[in-house]
Protein backbone atom coordinates (compact mmCIF):
# COMPACT_ATOMS: atom_id res chain seq x y z
CA UNK A 1 0.00 0.00 0.00
CA UNK A 2 1.60 3.22 -1.19
CA UNK A 3 0.38 5.52 1.64
CA UNK A 4 1.95 3.24 4.25
CA UNK A 5 5.29 3.17 2.45
CA UNK A 6 5.36 6.92 1.92
CA UNK A 7 4.19 7.61 5.47
CA UNK A 8 6.80 5.28 6.93
CA UNK A 9 9.59 6.94 4.98
CA UNK A 10 8.41 10.45 5.82
CA UNK A 11 7.92 9.67 9.50
CA UNK A 12 11.38 8.12 9.81
CA UNK A 13 12.97 11.01 7.94
CA UNK A 14 11.16 13.65 9.99
CA UNK A 15 12.28 11.99 13.21
CA UNK A 16 15.88 12.12 12.04
CA UNK A 17 15.68 15.69 10.70
CA UNK A 18 14.03 17.13 13.80
CA UNK A 19 15.74 15.00 16.44
CA UNK A 20 12.43 13.96 18.00
CA UNK A 21 12.88 11.57 20.93
CA UNK A 22 9.25 11.18 22.04
CA UNK A 23 6.86 8.25 21.72
CA UNK A 24 5.44 7.29 18.35
CA UNK A 25 3.01 4.65 19.51
CA UNK A 26 -0.15 6.82 19.63
CA UNK A 27 0.41 8.37 16.20
CA UNK A 28 1.57 5.12 14.60
CA UNK A 29 -1.41 3.25 16.03
CA UNK A 30 -3.83 5.85 14.71
CA UNK A 31 -2.28 5.83 11.23
CA UNK A 32 -2.21 2.02 11.13
CA UNK A 33 -5.84 1.82 12.25
CA UNK A 34 -6.92 4.27 9.55
CA UNK A 35 -5.14 2.33 6.81
CA UNK A 36 -6.38 -1.00 8.13
CA UNK A 37 -9.96 0.26 8.16
CA UNK A 38 -9.52 1.60 4.62
CA UNK A 39 -8.16 -1.69 3.31
CA UNK A 40 -10.95 -3.70 4.99
CA UNK A 41 -13.66 -1.42 3.61
CA UNK A 42 -12.19 -1.12 0.12
CA UNK A 43 -14.06 -4.06 -1.50
CA UNK A 44 -17.40 -3.05 0.02
CA UNK A 45 -17.48 0.75 0.27
CA UNK A 46 -14.87 2.49 -1.82
CA UNK A 47 -15.98 6.02 -0.98
CA UNK A 48 -15.87 5.36 2.75
CA UNK A 49 -12.48 3.75 2.29
CA UNK A 50 -11.19 6.85 0.55
CA UNK A 51 -12.30 8.97 3.52
CA UNK A 52 -10.18 6.81 5.81
CA UNK A 53 -7.17 7.23 3.51
CA UNK A 54 -7.75 10.99 3.43
CA UNK A 55 -7.87 10.99 7.24
CA UNK A 56 -4.56 9.09 7.24
CA UNK A 57 -2.94 11.77 5.05
CA UNK A 58 -4.33 14.49 7.32
CA UNK A 59 -2.91 12.80 10.44
CA UNK A 60 0.47 12.41 8.69
CA UNK A 61 0.47 16.07 7.64
CA UNK A 62 -0.44 17.28 11.12
CA UNK A 63 2.18 15.06 12.74
CA UNK A 64 4.94 16.28 10.41
CA UNK A 65 3.89 19.91 10.93
CA UNK A 66 3.95 19.35 14.68
CA UNK A 67 7.47 17.89 14.49
CA UNK A 68 8.67 20.88 12.47
CA UNK A 69 7.05 23.26 14.95
CA UNK A 70 8.65 21.45 17.90
CA UNK A 71 12.09 21.66 16.29
CA UNK A 72 11.77 25.42 15.69
CA UNK A 73 14.67 25.34 13.27
CA UNK A 74 14.06 28.31 11.01
CA UNK A 75 17.48 28.29 9.33
CA UNK A 76 16.01 27.02 6.07
CA UNK A 77 13.14 29.48 5.95
CA UNK A 78 14.85 32.88 6.13
CA UNK A 79 14.56 34.93 2.92
CA UNK A 80 18.34 35.52 2.89
CA UNK A 81 19.00 31.78 2.60
CA UNK A 82 16.56 31.39 -0.24
CA UNK A 83 17.99 34.22 -2.29
CA UNK A 84 21.69 33.68 -1.55
CA UNK A 85 21.87 29.97 -2.24
CA UNK A 86 21.95 29.93 -6.00
CA UNK A 87 23.38 27.16 -8.08
CA UNK A 88 26.94 27.80 -9.27
CA UNK A 89 25.72 27.04 -12.80
CA UNK A 90 23.19 29.87 -12.71
CA UNK A 91 24.22 32.79 -14.83
CA UNK A 92 22.55 36.15 -14.87
CA UNK A 93 20.98 37.01 -18.19
CA UNK A 94 23.09 39.29 -20.34
CA UNK A 95 21.64 42.66 -21.29
CA UNK A 96 20.40 42.88 -24.86
CA UNK A 97 22.95 45.62 -25.65
CA UNK A 98 25.84 43.20 -25.01
CA UNK A 99 24.62 40.65 -27.56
Amino acid sequence: MLPAAYGGFLTAAMLEWTGYKGRLKPVATLMAALLLAASVLLPFATQTSSFFVAAYWLVLLLFCAWLIWLDRNTDNFRPANVTCRVSPFFRRPMPLAAI
